[in-house]
Order: C-alpha cells, then sequence, then structure tokens
C-alpha cells in the first residue's frame, strides 16, 4: 500500500466518524422533551414520538459508538505514523503538516495552504513530496517502528 493510500483510507475514516457523529447529534436533537399525555389517542403519532426517536437512537448507538472506536484507531494509527516519519524526516515538516492537515482533519487543498501561509500548489507539492518519502521508507515500516 502506497502512504498516499494509507492516509486516504485514514481520510475516509476521519469522513465516516465525523458523519457518525453527525447522525448520533440528530437522533439525540430529535428526542426533544418527553412530554406525557394522560388522554387516549385513537392513533400512532409515529415518527414523532418522542420514545419512538430514544428507542432509535439507543437501537443505533452502541453500534456507532463501536464504529467510531475503530474509526478512532485507525485514524490514531495514521497519526503516530506520521509523527515517526517527522522524527526520522525532519527536513519534511512542512510536508508532514500538509499530510496531516489534508488527510487527518479532511480540510480543503485551499484550507490546507492557508493554513501554512503558501500557495495551493506549493501545499499539494510539500505533501506529495512527503508521501513519496515515506514510500521510500514503507508505511509497514513506519507503522512499526524501527531503531534509528
Amino acid at each position: 500500500m502506497s502512504a498516499t493510500e494509507y492516509f486516504e483510507q485514514a481520510r475516509t475514516s476521519v469522513r465516516a466518524k465525523r458523519s457518525l457523529e453527525q447522525r448520533l447529534n440528530a437522533l439525540v436533537e430529535s428526542e426533544g422533551v418527553r412530554a406525557q399525555s394522560y388522554t387516549a389517542s385513537a392513533h400512532s403519532s409515529g415518527t414523532s414520538d418522542p420514545m419512538r426517536r430514544t428507542d432509535a437512537r439507543m437501537d443505533f448507538e452502541p453500534a456507532a459508538m463501536a464504529e467510531i472506536r475503530a474509526h478512532d484507531e485507525e485514524i490514531g494509527e495514521a497519526r503516530t505514523v506520521l509523527e515517526r516519519f517527522r522524527r526520522a524526516e525532519p527536513a519534511q515538516v512542512e510536508g508532514a503538516v500538509a499530510v496531516e492537515f489534508r488527510y487527518l482533519l479532511d480540510l480543503s487543498w485551499r484550507e490546507v495552504a492557508m493554513r501554512l501561509g503558501v500557495s495551493k500548489r506549493t501545499a499539494q507539492w510539500d505533501a506529495a513530496e512527503c508521501l513519496r518519502t515515506m514510500d521510500d521508507y514503507g508505511i509497514a515500516r513506519l507503522q512499526h517502528g524501527w531503531q534509528q
């Protein structure tokens, strides 16, 4: 697996985690205040029933939390790889920061460039150079560490 593929996979995890968190938050917000009624109702209140929304969230939450933890683990591993690379290649700091912003924070190239104070093209070039150098080391080697 190339470094680009590895960090694209991490970026996919960042996006999936964010999506799950947004879905959980939306379910929590949709529950609203639970109201109790003492009148008999001849019809079901359907999806507006707060208890049904709470049940839906409770059904979704355990699996979502497990998936979020798995994404956190993958993202954490990518951060470790990047940190090991930074220690091994101090001259590649700008590229490593660009990789972190792009893939682990899921920023657009424009946002990466703005944060780094460089042009978009420079940010892309720095990141590409960093990823090429990581390929020279090998992602597996960076994942498992090595003695310098």
